[in-house]
């Protein structure tokens, strides 16, 4: 099932990139988004798929990456203009993607007690750089700007948020080498989330509006598709062997 469902996100995505690259060197950048939104649906599908496929003990730790993939799909809705209650996309999709990244993170913390992980140095050290790095993005994106002002500190606080899922996910991997997969997905989301503050703040060029997607997507597959491979092979490996 996960083979399919892979395939699907795969297709889906591919093709709305690759009709984005159509419009590169058009003066007038437009991308059409329902491919790339059906991506995103694809991997809340995977998410809740691995819900009912991981063993009672840690479903716990895959109901939470199911809901905050859930709300990241809501937030790819609502920076596409989905939802027209909000004052703009951009604030929607901040508000989405927060409360995911909150139910990330409280999964990350769930999986650090499940798999018996210390709350040593490293894992202390790991979560630490990411904000050290989540607060260089802001002070050379944002900060430097004198666009958009009001969003400046909600900026800040949001980037924290992404830069702690990219944290706690490092923390897990630096200890348990099976969660390298999803620290990566944290890492490219983070990293697109720059893409977006660079676009907001110091301009956007069509190269830039293509590079949020095609580091966003695998971002996201890889946070599911990563936990999935623990909670569901990995773990139930594990229980065969012993």
């Amino acid at each position: 099932m996960y083979y399919l469902l892979l395939l699907l996100w795969l297709f889906t995505l591919g093709t709305g990139l690759l009709l984005d690259l159509q419009w590169l060197d058009k003066e007038h950048f437009s991308t059409l988004p329902s491919m790339k939104l059906t991506s995103s649906f694809i991997l809340v599908l995977a998410a809740w798929y691995t819900v009912f496929k991981t063993a009672a003990a840690p479903r716990r730790i895959a109901v939470c990456i199911a809901v905050g993939m859930f709300f990241g799909f809501l937030g790819d809705c609502a920076m596409a203009g989905l939802f027209k209650f909000f004052p703009s996309p951009v604030i929607g999709g901040m508000l989405f993607f927060g409360i995911g990244h909150l139910a990330y993170i409280y999964g990350a913390l769930l999986a650090r007690r499940y798999f018996q992980i210390p709350a040593n140095a490293l894992w202390w050290l790991a979560i630490l750089a990411w904000q050290v790095i989540g607060i260089l993005i802001w002070i050379f994106i944002v900060n430097r700007s004198d666009q958009h002002l009001p969003l400046h500190i909600p900026a800040l606080a949001y980037g924290a948020l992404l830069a702690a899922t990219a944290g706690v996910t490092s923390a897990l991997a630096i200890q348990n080498r099976q969660f390298i997969w999803s620290a990566l997905g944290a890492m490219l989301f983070l990293f697109s989330d720059g893409v977006i503050a660079w676009e907001m703040f110091q301009g956007s060029t069509p190269q830039l509006r293509f590079l949020v997607w095609a580091t966003y997507g695998p971002g996201q597959m890889l946070i599911v598709l990563g936990f999935a491979w623990v909670l569901v092979y990995r773990t139930r490996t594990a229980a065969q062997v012993s």
